[in-house]
């Protein structure tokens, strides 16, 4: 696109820029508009009007597909935050009680969801009557372009450039075997007496699952029972049909009662970091910031420290 830069007013330059991000986000100029209630082609202008302010071409246009240009990826890496800090500021001025008012909507991993998330928004919604909190839990990574998702819990290092993140612990993992198993069986402290083990496996997916399958099968153990449920290994751990590698915060209760004991000491790391994340760009309302920063105190103090 060559073409002089035409000036507009700072209101739709601004309306032309968040505009843009969210189509960034969305991937598509029909789900923006569906997002904002508007026809598709008051999208398309929006951002034709900021590539004409700018005299440059910011996205790749097809009929699969819309993706940033270089100078659209430079625009939104730059942009994004300051944009989203405006917004927000702008939401606080305007906001009374009545910010605290709608839904706010979280998705989060199944057990994590159940166990960590609940707990942590029930008092902000049980504090402010007009609030209501979706949590959608699933083990299927949410897409934020096809969702009308405010934010999500994330469980693994990979998360897509577009989104904001905020590290809030990691999930460390231990080997863990019930008592009448210990009973039955002697206690495997080292990863070299699991040869004759039972072991609970999980098929959820991921490098440190796999590469845990990999080094106890390696040492003799034979698979007991899998499952691609992490509260369904739980339970069978529970019941006494293995050793299972279970993450710290679903079975520290268990630990301290003396109905699970930990086992092999030098078991594979299988830690995985803890993120929220949210699209870069996207402004979060104050209901929703007010619940993500509970849901972040929260996975703080239950999760474990990491770098």
């Amino acid at each position: 696109m060559h073409q002089s830069p035409v000036r507009t007013s700072s209101a739709a330059h601004l309306a032309s820029l968040h505009t843009f991000f969210r189509v960034v986000e969305r991937e598509s100029f029909r789900a923006v508009a569906r997002e904002m209630g508007v026809a598709q082609p008051t999208v398309s202008r929006q951002v034709a009007a900021l590539e004409a302010e700018l005299g440059v071409r910011l996205l790749n246009r097809t009929t699969r597909k819309v993706s940033p240009t270089d100078a659209g990826r430079a625009l939104y890496a730059r942009a994004a935050g300051a944009m989203q800090s405006l917004f927000e500021a702008e939401d606080d001025v305007r906001a009374g009680e009545s910010a605290m008012t709608g839904v706010v909507r979280i998705a989060a991993p199944g057990a994590l969801g159940r166990r960590l998330v609940l707990p942590a928004v029930a008092p902000v919604v049980a504090a402010h009557p007009g609030l209501a909190v979706d949590l959608q839990v699933s083990d299927q990574r949410v897409s934020f372009v096809d969702s009308r998702v405010d934010f999500a819990v994330r469980v693994g290092a990979q998360v897509e450039a577009s989104l904001s993140i905020r590290k809030v612990g990691v999930s460390a993992q231990v080997l863990v075997a019930s008592r009448s198993y210990v009973r039955r069986n002697r206690r495997p402290r080292t990863l070299a007496e699991l040869s004759g083990h039972g072991i609970v496996l999980r098929t959820d997916g991921g490098a440190p699952n796999q590469a845990l399958r990999t080094e106890l099968l390696a040492r003799g153990a034979h698979v007991a029972f899998s499952s691609d449920d992490i509260e369904a290994a739980y339970v069978a751990v529970l019941g006494g049909l293995g050793v299972g590698m279970l993450p710290r915060w679903l079975v520290a209760g268990d630990l301290a009662s003396g109905k699970l004991v930990a086992c092999v000491a030098d078991a594979p790391d299988a830690s995985a970091p803890v993120f929220l994340v949210r699209p870069a760009a996207g402004w979060l309302p104050r209901r929703a910031r007010v619940v993500f920063d509970a849901v972040a105190t929260a996975l703080g103090l239950q999760l474990d420290l990491g770098t």
